[in-house]
């Protein structure tokens, strides 16, 4: 982790003694929040980032930018992200970076150990250099050992929580609304199959009960999914994510009904190249969340060939709940995602035949998304 003065990089402990001063610097993500809208016109992600010189409590990055689009879209803590030309800033006792969308850059990579350098997101004005994989793999061999800090382990599933408890929760936030004045109401939902509010006890009881297709099916779906996916196995019996990753062969064909979370590549741009369809998504359910990808024909029949940039936006928002404003599927700035649940067909395969297991991966075929 030394040597950094010779290309420019800071470690954080000696960015934080450089008070308005413009930095690069170069950690492990330890935290980072949701995109949010400021007072201005702005958006605004913060992220935490820890290096072998401070690890306790990191430093924050606040990036601020135009549009939600072109904020740091991290696919996971322990990622490592580069950022050039920040500010050092301080405020009631605060200590900061500030990243300025006129002046700054930055680049997020896989965190695992690999031999891949190439940034899975960078920012319009950051400039790739060789020396990046020389601290990117720094990084990598001593995030193995470093134990990002949770907080609390203390912590109890919704499914779990008895009336008059205090208990402590790890979980997503899907709808706020007041309820009176100055008083207001949270859903929330923290990966477990717990029963929404809007279920009634009845169909609780008989999902329970159900052997059949009602017992796979996530509660937020009852009682149908989204019809925004064509499936061509529609008989098969659905089965959960964590179904998918427990089942006993290496290789098989599953019907599932999931939520799409994520895409990666984040520009419908980018979704194939040269002719040949490479993304993949996040997708999750109560049980566990996955990476699938969609791949050449099977991208091609999900999205209906190879439709105009506006179109595949317009789709792309559409499977991950997020408002569009016109038919073109511009975004709602600001607006909260809420993604539908779909079904889909998932197969699992393998890279690598002398590690079958350690190699497998999950693939979306036979869907096609009608919108």
């Amino acid at each position: 982790m030394r040597g950094r003065d010779d290309y420019k990089f800071l470690e954080i402990r000696d960015a934080i003694a450089s008070i308005n001063q413009k930095v690069s610097l170069i950690g492990v993500i330890a935290e980072f929040d949701f995109p949010k809208k400021t007072k201005g016109t702005d958006f605004l992600c913060t992220v935490k980032i820890v290096d072998e010189s401070h690890q306790d409590p990191g430093l924050q990055v606040r990036v601020f930018e135009e549009n939600e689009e072109k904020l740091p879209h991290i696919a996971s803590t322990g990622d490592i992200i580069q950022f050039n030309h920040v500010v050092m800033k301080t405020h009631h006792g605060d200590l900061f970076a500030v990243f300025n969308k006129k002046i700054s850059s930055f680049a997020l990579y896989d965190g695992k150990d690999s031999d891949n350098f190439l940034p899975y997101q960078v920012s319009p004005k950051f400039q790739r250099r060789d020396l990046d994989a020389k601290f990117i793999t720094g990084l990598r061999k001593w995030v193995v050992n470093f134990q990002i800090d949770g907080g609390s382990d203390d912590f109890s599933l919704l499914r779990e929580i008895k009336e008059g408890e205090r208990v402590n929760v790890v979980c997503k936030i899907v709808h706020v609304c007041e309820v009176d004045k100055d008083k207001w109401m949270a859903f929330v939902w923290d990966g477990t199959d717990t029963r929404p509010a809007c279920i009634p006890t009845r169909i609780y009881d008989l999902r329970l009960s159900s052997r059949s297709l009602l017992a796979r099916l996530p509660f937020f779906s009852f009682p149908c999914t989204s019809r925004i996916t064509e499936v061509g196995h529609k008989d098969v019996p659905c089965v959960t994510l964590m179904d998918v990753l427990t089942y006993s062969e290496v290789t098989a064909k599953f019907m599932c009904v999931v939520r799409v979370v994520a895409v990666l590549p984040w520009q419908p741009e980018d979704f194939y190249f040269c002719g040949t369809y490479r993304i993949r998504l996040t997708l999750e359910d109560p049980t566990a969340r996955i990476y699938a990808y969609l791949y050449a024909e099977d991208g091609e029949k999900f999205f209906g060939g190879y439709p105009t940039a506006d179109v595949l936006t317009r789709k792309r928002n559409v499977l991950l709940g997020m408002t569009a404003a016109d038919d073109n599927g511009k975004e709602t700035e600001g607006a909260a995602r809420n993604p539908p649940w779909i079904h889909c067909c998932l197969k699992s395969y393998y890279l690598t035949k002398s590690d079958p297991w350690g190699s497998r991966h999950y693939r979306i075929f036979g869907t096609k998304l009608v919108v």
